[in-house]
């Protein structure tokens, strides 16, 4: 049965079809057909915060929708494609931990500190995981 594909949507005064080329916004869109599928993607042309703009790429949701802001870094999107990928996928990843974060991560603190570490480390390793399921991506590349 075909995933339901993501729909689009891009906000901000400069159209981000000009920031993100239509090959990229097809990968991004098969990305996340494979993690987010049926989920609204909204692409941006800058971060949510300014003190985000040195991150490579910023994801953020509301509580209860489905569907994702999505801003990728020039960095991100100069990057050798399987560097891109995995910082998609990595992104695209985050949503999907909001129920488990909202039931029980701390408030604060140093067990919220912890929180936020170890699931930065759980979706780095799913994201690579993720990259390596993709056509043609070896350990090696």
């Amino acid at each position: 049965m075909p995933r339901p594909r993501p729909t689009w949507w891009r906000s901000s005064s400069l159209p981000a079809a000009e920031r993100y080329s239509p090959l990229l916004r097809e990968e991004i869109e098969a990305l996340a057909g494979q993690f987010l599928p049926g989920w609204r993607i909204i692409l941006t042309d800058e971060p949510p915060d300014p003190e985000d703009a040195d991150n490579l790429a910023v994801v953020s949701w509301p509580e209860h929708a489905f569907e994702i802001k999505l801003w990728l870094s020039d960095n991100t999107l100069a990057s050798e494609p399987d560097l891109r990928r995995v910082t998609i996928i990595h992104e695209l990843m985050h949503p999907l931990f909001r129920e488990l974060r909202a039931e029980f991560k701390p408030d604060d603190g140093p067990k919220a500190d912890r929180w936020e570490h170890y699931e930065e480390m759980i979706i780095e390793r799913l994201s690579v995981a993720g990259m390596l399921a993709w056509p043609g991506v070896t350990i090696n590349s």
